[in-house]
């Protein structure tokens, strides 16, 4: 909570809407796990492209980004090597 307070941090994170089509739902500028406590964070802009996510209940937070435009995505569509 060294960003935000936790009553913030809450509102941001309180699924308003489920995009089916995504398989998430979605929050106050936040994208979230459809069934999981994931939290991500995602957008491009000319030249640019970008997404962190963070599993809470891990701990882990990984980015992808990119100084093109669709850069980002690709990467994120590799298959996982593990499965």
């Amino acid at each position: 909570h060294r960003v935000v307070g936790p009553e913030t941090l809450t509102r941001l994170t309180t699924p308003r809407h489920v995009v089916e089509d995504e398989g998430m739902r979605y929050g106050a500028g936040f994208w979230l796990g459809l069934d999981t406590a994931a939290l991500v964070l995602e957008g491009y802009d000319a030249g640019v492209s970008a997404r962190t996510w963070h599993d809470p209940e891990t701990g882990v937070t990984a980015s992808v980004l990119s100084n093109w435009s669709d850069g980002a995505w690709p990467v994120l569509r590799e298959p996982d090597p593990e499965g």
